[in-house]
């Protein structure tokens, strides 16, 4: 008989929302379900990739091995795992926007386009992403998105009251189903006591309901603009998949 080399196979399921230590917790002990393949954890501000590798003697046991890690993995993080090898949380977004016939807008103080830039990356997003106003000055705010100058002077541009009126503005005058908001201080400069470096407000407006979240992400300007385009696309993507 001839010797046959071994197959190998690997997959790659995409998370989000979750560390790597909590992820670790939810899985369990990998000796458990692995069988002798690996399971390698890639860390990223965008999320956890998790990379499953297998060998068998034939192309069909490799299968089977790797879809029984894969079947264990989503049984225990499923909801976490929002795609596989390549799938990003843009084209998941915006092929969950397309499947449901709804547009998106957004309004960027921190993120200088970044997210703007994230949605038009993948082709076709034309079908779903409407535009973009970068409004980093207060005067960009309050005059290209009518944020009120009141809610500036009494909350401040990185605030939630700033985040839901930018949110609630850019999907009205891009007349959207979501309009997204992004305001923050980046970085290295510009941080207080109550607003450390890293603070940023992320805004989610859809037809009934304005949703808000801050962060307080790292020291790090790129990082911190990188993490706030990763979560604010997390956002979007929990509202498609578990609307309310």
């Amino acid at each position: 008989t001839e010797n046959k080399e071994e197959v190998v196979l690997y997959k790659v399921l995409q998370t989000a929302g979750i560390a790597e230590s909590k992820l670790a917790d939810l899985l369990g002990n990998v000796d458990d379900f692995l069988g002798g393949g690996s399971l390698a954890f890639l860390p990223s501000y965008k999320g956890v990739r998790l990379r499953i590798g297998v060998t068998g003697n034939t192309s069909d046991l490799a299968r089977e091995k790797l879809n029984q890690i894969e079947k264990h993995t989503y049984s225990k993080a499923g909801k976490f795992i929002f795609g596989e090898n390549d799938d990003s949380l843009a084209s998941v977004v915006g092929k969950l926007l397309k499947e449901k016939g709804k547009t998106c807008s957004v309004a960027e103080s921190c993120t200088g386009g970044l997210l703007g830039a994230e949605f038009t990356s993948v082709p076709g997003s034309s079908d779903y992403f409407v535009g973009a106003a970068i409004v980093y000055s207060n005067e960009a705010k309050t005059k290209i998105l009518d944020v009120s100058k009141g809610i500036i002077d009494a909350f401040g541009a990185v605030s939630e009251e700033t985040a839901k009126e930018l949110a609630s503005n850019v999907r009205k005058v891009f007349k959207t189903d979501f309009g997204i908001s992004i305001t923050g201080i980046a970085g290295p400069s510009g941080g207080t006591i109550e607003k450390p470096v890293g603070t940023v407000w992320i805004g989610l407006a859809s037809e009934n309901d304005v949703l808000t979240k801050k962060f307080v992400f790292s020291n790090d300007r790129e990082i911190n603009r990188e993490r706030s385009v990763a979560k604010a696309l997390e956002m979007l993507l929990n509202t498609l998949k578990y609307p309310i």
